[in-house]
C-alpha cells in the first residue's frame, strides 16, 4: 500500500481529508481509485488503513498502535552538501533512528538551515519504509553544543574510529539512549577529536578503509543495535 501522512486524531470507521499536497499526490498523480486502501501514518506509531470513497475522501477500516523500541539511536552528522543530505535522511527513516542531528564542524562542507525541507525528507522516508515514527531533528548546531546535548540528555556518546579500544564496545550493552557521531568527509578536526576523547565516546571501527558520510551512517545503524543488546 502506499503511504501518506495524516497527523490528527482519528478513530476507525471515520471519513478523512489528507492535506492539499497529499490530497493532489494521490488523486492528480498517482490517480486513486475509489475502494483503494492506502497507508495513513501520523509520525508517533499509528498506522492506519483508509479506504477511498465516492467524494474522495478517506473512510478509516484499521487502526495500529505501534510500540516505539526502548533503545534509541541518534546520529549527529556533520552537514554534508545538500544532495547527501537528502540521502541521508531518508536513510535514517528506513533504519529507524531516533534523532537526526545536524552539526557544523571545523571541516564541514556545508551550512544547510531549511528545518522545513528537512521534515519533508523525513516524511518521504517514512512513508517509503512505512516507519510509523518520525525522526526528531536536533540543530543545527555548533560541535561543541552536539557535545553538550549529548551530555544533557543522559546519552552514550560513539563515534567512527579508525582503531577501537578492546572491549569498548561493550560499555554499549543495554544502553536506552545511543548518540553516534559522523564527521565531514575531511575528518573531525584535532580539537573536535580531543573533546570526544575528553568525554570518553565509544570508538567504533566501520571499514579499513575511508567511509563517505552516508555510508558511515547506514553502516553504523545495524551493528549499534547489534552492540545495545
Amino acid at each position: 500500500m502506499r503511504a501518506f501522512f495524516y497527523k490528527n486524531e482519528v478513530e476507525k470507521g471515520e471519513c478523512v481529508t489528507l492535506d492539499k499536497d497529499e490530497h493532489n499526490h494521490l488523486f492528480k498523480i498517482l490517480r486513486g481509485r475509489v475502494g483503494e486502501k492506502v497507508l495513513l501514518l501520523n509520525g508517533r506509531g499509528r498506522k492506519m488503513t483508509a479506504e477511498i470513497q465516492n467524494d474522495k475522501t478517506l473512510k478509516i477500516v484499521s487502526v495500529v498502535e505501534c510500540e516505539k523500541p526502548a533503545q534509541k539511536i541518534y546520529i549527529f552528522t556533520a552537514a554534508p552538501r545538500k544532495q547527501k543530505l537528502d540521502v541521508l535522511l531518508k536513510q535514517c527513516c528506513e533504519l529507524g533512528v531516533d534523532g537526526i542531528g545536524i552539526m557544523q564542524c571545523d571541516y564541514s562542507v556545508a551550512n544547510p538551515d531549511n528545518m522545513n525541507r528537512f521534515c519533508e525528507l523525513l516524511e518521504e522516508g517514512c512513508k517509503q519504509s512505512n516507519n510509523p515514527f518520525l525522526p526528531e531533528i536536533i540543530g543545527p548546531m555548533k560541535f561543541k553544543q552536539a557535545i553538550e546535548y549529548v551530555s544533557e540528555h543522559d546519552m552514550i556518546g560513539s563515534f567512527g574510529a579508525i582503531r577501537e579500544i578492546p572491549g569498548d564496545k561493550k560499555r554499549l550493552a543495554k544502553v536506552e539512549k545511543l548518540a553516534f557521531f559522523v564527521g565531514p568527509e575531511g575528518g573531525f578536526s584535532p580539537s573536535e577529536i580531543e573533546l570526544i576523547e575528553q568525554k570518553n565516546f565509544v570508538g567504533i571501527s566501520l571499514s579499513p578503509y575511508i567511509l563517505r558520510l552516508e555510508t558511515a551512517v547506514a553502516g553504523a545503524i545495524p551493528l549499534l543495535r547489534e552492540f545495545m543488546k
